[in-house]
């Protein structure tokens, strides 16, 4: 491919797409820590999901076709790889040139600029990650433009050749890639996107996308395909594949189907979205259901609008007298994260206005952040992240969203039920958001969950199925069973003189698996006053807090 136009442009990005998500289980599998949550490769996934959703549009240049893109990518955005990815494709777009078709030169500064947009989203930049494999693949295709008239194709041959020389080296660079035996899952990530890409520019890989004619403007409801469609059925991989052929058989375009430990997941543009769930149940319980007229989003330019950057960029919020409540509410409106019906309830007996549902391996979108906004009547909002990986997302909705907005930098739902303390309903939002944030530092949290796979991180020996007790983000034990990390857990908050701890339940745990180990621990610390509560979360058995 000699140079990109608004058509082919496209299709590269959805081929990148396509082959990301087809591998990223595998992304995810990388994640350094052993644990049953690791989540970049299908954060990425998403991201790049809405990505291609927001492709549909009539477009005069490859640069307007980038920034509808990193729009639909920004929305969309989980988790700290998604929020990068999105800023990648931000500044893809901002390098690209205005012309009808980019050349060699075009392609790589635009390249070049994603880099630099990827560094400057990081306050800490580290090496080792995604950042480097993306600034050496760009510097590679600025040195491989030998002429003006060098193809496309060569400029990103040369940058997938160095992200994957760069990728290998990240161990190198990391003590804990190195440690754990792994590469980096956001750079592995960044490779798959670029094999899609350059797939689509040799004619392997053959992709079709949203889109309308160039040459004139074509009402939405003249897309081939009106429905933009995604379930997530509880299936096996092999039921994936099964799907998969079932439904390139039916009109529709724009398919994704990728099988990930346990779920089926299915994005696909038809006119019949009653036809791809009634195949999805066929495998399973449907998890989740999403349905969207394509033709009605595009009449109402329902994506953010183009900004010039981010920090002044805001989505509009719904007008005062069409709300969905019919008095405002007396702010700061507090908005959380989390994942268990137990710890759902907990936060709203706290005070919490609205849980968005998410917390490990479910990173809420940036989107998801901003409609739960939007569906409130307030002057100011308080969100309550709950998972570092999640922060990013919150720290965009804020920027994006029209009002007061301020973020708790909460790594965990303890940290946030400790922070709803010094919320005051009423109070300056600015105020109240500070005395939130200096108070989570007082509550030490262990997160107890199976790992996943056998490593040695931190000097520390772990085998697969050993319970691990995670504290501070160090893995402090690693036992036989939950009731021994949990004992040599609670052993290790006594001995910091707590006064108080707090335990939550995760789903499928039952009370009584615990209940005579508590009774143990009291009577050996009577002043330490414990507390059992259940929180329903997925993936860590047991919560625990000391006070």
């Amino acid at each position: 491919m000699n140079r990109l136009n608004t058509e082919n442009l496209r299709r590269i990005l959805a081929g990148g797409a396509r082959i990301l998500c087809e591998n990223s289980h595998k992304i995810d599998e990388l994640n350094v820590f052993p644990v049953p949550d690791g989540d970049t490769g299908s954060n990425m996934c998403r991201t790049l999901e809405k990505m291609v959703a927001a492709l549909a549009g009539r477009y005069e240049t490859p640069k307007q076709v980038a920034e509808s893109a990193a729009r639909g990518a920004l929305l969309g955005a989980r988790g700290n790889s998604g929020v990068i990815l999105s800023q990648v494709l931000k500044g893809f777009a901002e390098g690209l040139p205005e012309d009808n078709q980019v050349g060699a030169i075009g392609f790589a500064t635009a390249l070049s600029e994603a880099a630099d947009a990827a560094y400057q989203a990081v306050i800490k930049p580290v090496e080792g990650t995604i950042l480097t494999v993306l600034k050496d693949s760009a510097t590679a295709a600025e040195l491989s433009v030998s002429e003006p008239g060098t193809p496309v194709s060569d400029i990103l041959d040369a940058a997938l050749l160095q992200a994957k020389l760069t990728l290998k080296r990240t161990p190198q660079m990391l003590d804990k890639l190195r440690e754990a035996g792994v590469v980096d899952a956001g750079g592995q990530g960044l490779v798959h996107f670029f094999e899609g890409m350059l797939l689509v520019m040799q004619g392997e890989l053959h992709v079709s996308v949203p889109g309308v004619e160039e040459a004139a403007p074509k009402p939405a409801k003249a897309l081939d395909y009106m429905y933009c469609t995604e379930i997530i059925v509880s299936a096996d991989a092999a039921f994936a594949t099964t799907l998969k052929e079932r439904l390139l058989r039916i009109p529709a375009d724009s398919l994704i189907v990728v099988g990930d430990g346990g779920a089926v997941k299915v994005h696909i543009h038809t006119n019949e979205p009653g036809k791809v769930i009634t195949m999805g149940l066929e495998g399973g319980d449907l998890l989740d259901i999403k349905i969207d007229n394509m033709a009605r989003q595009h009449r109402e330019h329902h994506l953010v609008r183009p900004p010039a950057d981010d920090a002044a960029s805001t989505v509009d919020t719904p007008d005062k007298h069409d709300n969905q409540t019919p008095e405002a509410i007396a702010g700061p409106v507090v908005i959380s994260v989390a994942d268990g019906e137990g710890l759902k309830e907990i936060f709203m007996s706290l005070g919490v206005h609205h849980v968005i549902d998410g917390g490990q391996t479910m990173n809420p979108s940036i989107e998801d952040f901003c409609e739960a906004m939007q569906g409130m009547d307030a002057d100011a909002f308080i969100l309550l992240p709950n998972n570092s990986n999640i922060v990013p997302a919150a720290e965009k909705a804020a920027q994006l969203i029209d009002v007061e907005v301020y973020v708790v930098y909460t790594e965990n739902v303890p940290q946030g039920f400790t922070a709803m303390m010094e919320y005051q309903p009423g109070g300056d939002a600015r105020a109240v958001s500070e005395r939130m944030q200096s108070i989570i530092g007082t509550v030490t949290v262990a997160e107890i969950t199976t790992a996943v796979r056998s490593v040695t991180i931190s000097g520390k020996n772990i085998s697969k199925g050993d319970v691990i007790s995670i504290i501070d983000g160090d893995i402090r034990f690693a036992t036989e069973t939950i009731q021994e990390a949990l004992m040599d857990t609670l052993e290790l908050f006594a001995a910091q003189d707590s006064e108080v701890i707090s335990i939550y339940r995760g789903d499928g745990l039952e009370e009584h698996t615990i209940v005579m180990l508590i009774e143990e621990f009291e009577s050996k610390y009577p002043n330490i006053e414990i507390e059992s509560h259940y929180g329903g979360q997925k993936h860590y058995p047991l919560l625990v807090s000391a006070e």
